[in-house]
C-alpha cells in the first residue's frame, strides 16, 4: 500500500521530463530556425507557463501515512526548467531578429544604392566615356563598403 500510493503519487511528474532530459540550446535553435509562425512561439511560451502556473498551485509536502515527503526542492527544480526554457527560446528568438532587421537593412540600402546609380551613376552621363568614369569610382566606394559590412554581419552571425 505504501509503495503503491507512493508510486502513483510521484508518477504526476514523469511528464516533466523532457524540461531537463534535453539540451535547450539545440533544441530551441532548430524550432527557430524552422521558421515557425508566431502563434506557435506563442504556444510554447503558453505551455512553459502553464507548467509554472500548474506547479505552484500544488501544495508543497505530501504525507505517506508518518512521512511527510517535501516537494518543493522539486517544484521549484520544474519550474526553474520551464523558466529555462522560456528564456533560451526569447535569446534564440531575438537573436533571429536582429539578424533578419540586420539584413533587412542591408537590403533597404542596397536599393537605395541602386536607385540612385540608375538616376546618377555612369549610364547618366550618356556617351561622355570620361565622366562616366569619374560618376563610377563613387559607386565603386560605396560597393565597397557595404560589402565590407555584410562580410562583418556573416562573420558576427557565425
Amino acid at each position: 500500500m505504501f509503495r503503491y500510493r507512493y508510486c502513483c503519487y510521484f508518477c504526476r511528474f514523469r511528464k516533466y521530463y523532457n524540461l531537463w532530459a534535453f539540451d535547450k540550446e539545440t533544441i530551441c535553435d532548430k524550432f527557430v530556425d524552422r521558421g515557425v509562425p508566431l502563434v506557435q512561439l506563442d504556444e510554447k511560451f503558453a505551455f512553459y507557463a502553464n507548467i509554472i502556473e500548474e506547479l505552484q498551485q500544488l501544495p508543497t509536502a505530501f504525507n505517506i501515512q508518518c512521512i511527510r515527503l517535501n516537494l518543493k526542492p522539486l517544484l521549484d527544480s520544474i519550474c526553474q526548467h520551464a523558466q529555462e526554457w522560456c528564456t533560451t527560446l526569447g535569446e534564440k528568438l531575438a537573436a533571429k531578429n536582429v539578424k533578419n532587421i540586420d539584413k533587412m537593412r542591408l537590403e533597404i540600402k542596397l536599393e537605395e544604392f541602386f536607385k540612385d546609380y540608375e538616376a546618377n551613376g555612369p549610364g547618366s552621363a550618356g556617351n561622355d566615356l570620361d565622366r562616366g568614369f569619374k560618376l563610377m569610382d563613387p559607386y565603386g566606394q560605396k560597393l565597397m563598403a557595404l560589402e565590407l559590412k555584410r562580410q562583418e554581419l556573416g562573420k558576427s552571425f557565425k
